[in-house]
């Protein structure tokens, strides 16, 4: 059954794949169930299916635009 906790709106998955392309979700402290805060960017991420991914809520939009802005992808 699916979290009604979990973001859905368009924007937080929108902005959940650019922090995951970004980097791998990571929580170093065990997550409550299905969810947790990455431990890099700080943003909200939840486990489907046993993968962390970021999902920031709604409040964090403004704040994750300016984290990616702030820390652009490192070419390999």
């Amino acid at each position: 059954m699916a979290d009604p906790e979990v973001p859905r709106s368009p924007k937080a998955l929108r902005l959940g794949r650019l922090l995951d392309a970004h980097h791998p979700a990571t929580d170093l402290i065990q997550p409550p169930p299905n969810m947790g805060t990455c431990d890099v960017c700080g943003s909200l991420t939840y486990i489907p299916d046993e993968v962390l991914m970021h999902r920031p809520a709604e409040g964090e939009f403004s704040r994750v635009q300016d984290w990616l802005e702030d820390h652009p992808p490192v070419a390999p």
